[in-house]
């Protein structure tokens, strides 16, 4: 199933992480209302504009809302391990440099040796080595 921008989960998280800081501009603003002079109209005026402030937003921050997980975005590209990784270890991927755990039952992988990203956990890629490909 694919999250889309207006679902009622995602804009529901999006207002509920929103309401804080909605409650905090009111406190502010009665609290400045009561210390300054300030017009009434000003207590419905920055709220309206803090609310049009976050319509106009909410299409570019969704996905940050939102509650379906994409697909690793890493598993099947291929890198190059940065040292030998015997359990652990260091590889690079798109110029980038990743913390590396071998796949289970996967031989050690030589520096500069060409890795398979096999799955992601977190910013941890599950890789093996490109030989194990070409020996099975």
């Amino acid at each position: 199933m694919k999250s889309t921008p207006w679902s009622p989960r995602t804009v529901g998280k999006y207002i509920l992480l929103q309401l804080p800081g909605y409650l905090l501009l009111f406190a502010l603003l009665l609290l400045a209302l009561n210390l300054a002079d300030f017009p009434r109209w000003v207590l419905w005026a920055v709220p309206a504009a803090w609310l049009l402030k976050d319509l106009l937003l909410y299409p570019f921050v969704w996905r940050s809302y939102s509650t379906e997980s994409p697909p690793p975005p890493m598993v099947g590209l291929s890198g190059e391990a940065g040292e030998r990784i015997d359990r652990k270890g260091y590889v690079r991927v798109r110029g980038e440099l990743w913390r590396a755990e071998l796949a289970p039952g996967a031989p050690p992988v030589e520096a500069g040796e060409t890795i398979r990203v096999r799955d992601q956990h977190g910013l941890t890629l599950i890789v093996t080595g490109e030989r194990e490909k070409e020996c099975s």
